[in-house]
């Protein structure tokens, strides 16, 4: 059943509503342990928030957009082993950052700066797959600690089973969106202004819940997931 409804412009990124969704929830009574999200949902700061207020923020972490992240077989920052007490990152090749510093991003956010001696990294054998300055050292730009160790974290924790099994259930958001869009016209406003496609959206997300109360009534349950002929092919080949 549809609980919450946030309607906002198409260019307020996810990440922007998810405190305003969860402050309504709480206001509600129907404050919720664990939170299944899309990706555009998981900025690394809201997960430690989350974690903070005794939430379980779930949902899949973007991958990093360095060319190190993108190439199979670079060397990206999960590869380094980070001394946070000496503020020290080793590399694969075992050497040393001579250099640390607090940096702050362009939207004000907080980065930790190593810098590698250039004369260490221009002879590394691993120089290919790990930095392609022409004549520095590698530099490596993360988060702080305590945002670094949530991120890690995060990611270690979605290539469990344990994760996939419990966003799997994540599904049953779609299947509401899809029927919305199919049987409701969810994806276009008859309206103009915010105010008034809100009131579009709750009377959209009423008419879902009625009909689903409906058909519970009526001994009506939902179908066990589709799987589709290839996959069954695959299953039992």
């Amino acid at each position: 059943m549809i609980t919450q409804v946030e309607t906002t412009p198409a260019t307020v990124h996810d990440s922007q509503v998810i405190r305003k969704i969860q402050q309504d929830l709480q206001a509600k009574g129907l404050r919720p342990e664990t939170h299944l999200v899309d990706e555009g949902y998981t900025e690394v700061e809201l997960l430690l928030e989350n974690q903070q207020q005794g939430i379980d923020l779930i949902g899949p972490l973007p991958e990093g957009k360095s060319w190190q992240n993108l190439q199979e077989g670079a060397l990206d920052h999960s590869q380094f082993r980070i001394d946070w007490e000496r503020k020290v990152a080793t590399c694969p090749a075992n050497k040393t950052s001579v250099r640390a510093a607090e940096k702050t991003t362009w939207n004000g956010k907080l980065n930790q700066l190593f810098v590698f001696d250039k004369d260490d990294c221009l002879q590394c054998s691993l120089r290919e797959r790990c930095c392609r300055a022409k004549n520095t050292g590698r530099t490596l730009n993360i988060y702080p600690r305590e945002l670094y160790e949530v991120q890690q974290q995060a990611r270690e924790r979605q290539q469990t089973e344990e994760f996939q099994k419990i966003y799997g259930k994540r599904a049953g958001i779609e299947s509401t969106i899809a029927q919305g869009v199919r049987t409701m016209g969810l994806r276009r406003t008859r309206y103009i202004g915010v105010a008034r496609t809100h009131l579009q959206h709750l009377a959209t997300a009423v008419a879902i819940n009625l009909d689903r109360a409906y058909s519970w009534l009526i001994g009506e349950r939902p179908p066990e997931t589709r799987i589709s002929p290839f996959l069954a092919v695959a299953t039992h080949a």
